[in-house]
């Protein structure tokens, strides 16, 4: 991750295998399909690499993201995230 400069940076399934396998339980029996995880991978080294006590995030669709960033906040010791999304439309 050229962004973050030479470093190891493990996938949240590895650094947290328990809370990402209970959100993929979730997701699995949730009978929607809403697209993939996104890069849980990055937004949580990016987190944790600038400290961001705050976030605000637009766009939440199964909670992947909310999942990294939480989990790297936690991590920090603590933090806050905003999340807003449109309604899903059910066809």
């Amino acid at each position: 991750m050229e962004l973050l400069g030479p470093g190891d940076y493990p996938d949240i399934d590895q650094l947290h295998p328990r809370d990402v396998d209970a959100a993929a339980r979730r997701v699995h029996t949730s009978g929607f399909t809403l697209g993939g995880p996104g890069n849980t991978r990055l937004l949580y080294h990016l987190v944790r690499g600038l400290d961001a006590r705050g976030v605000i995030e637009t766009g939440v669709a199964y909670g992947w993201s909310s999942l990294a960033i939480l989990l790297a906040q936690r991590d920090l010791g603590g933090g806050a995230l905003t999340s807003t999304d449109m309604p899903y439309p059910r066809g």
